[in-house]
């Protein structure tokens, strides 16, 4: 049985607090991670998470602790002030297709022959066009003091071949 979605996002809210809580008293020697599926699901509507986690993103690094946040469309998901920060403080980016989060990455990105004979506006141009329409698994993998690589997702193959069960059986329906 699945929960209703408020209360699902108020279970998640306390969970994240806690562990946000915890994590500066924490054995530094030890690396902690906080990963966020669906951020900004989770941060949508004026959380009251916002402030703890933009705190943490810039600060629990100190500790050994990481926040991986995930989730589609980042930059018009989470309010602005979050996504600057996270722009800030964050060692990689994983992008898929995404028309905004382009600008983030054409700075990064190394200029080809092609590229080359194309005015700056116009490599932009391309690169949006480009990030809109990405085949499915393909993203660019932007880490921190490195040129930004194009690169493919690996295909998982599908678990309920691997499991020798039906597909319904794993999902307990």
């Amino acid at each position: 049985m699945a929960l209703p979605a408020s209360v699902g996002k108020e279970r998640a809210a306390h969970r994240v607090t806690d562990v946000l809580l915890r994590a500066p008293r924490r054995d530094p020697k030890r690396p902690g991670l906080l990963f966020l599926e669906e951020a900004p699901t989770l941060l949508a509507g004026g959380s009251e998470l916002v402030e703890p986690l933009t705190t943490a993103a810039r600060t629990l690094r100190s500790v050994g602790f990481g926040v991986i946040f995930c989730g589609r469309d980042v930059a018009n998901a989470l309010p602005g002030p979050m996504v600057r920060t996270l722009q800030l403080n964050t060692w990689w980016w994983a992008i898929f297709r995404s028309h905004e989060e382009a600008d983030w990455i054409y700075p990064h990105l190394l200029v080809d022959a092609a590229g080359a004979a194309l005015s700056e506006g116009g490599r932009q141009k391309e690169l949006r066009r480009l990030m809109v329409g990405l085949p499915r698994q393909k993203y660019f993998l932007r880490v921190k003091g490195e040129p930004a690589l194009p690169m493919r997702a690996p295909t998982v193959p599908d678990p309920s071949a691997a499991a020798k069960r039906a597909e319904a059986e794993l999902q307990g329906k």
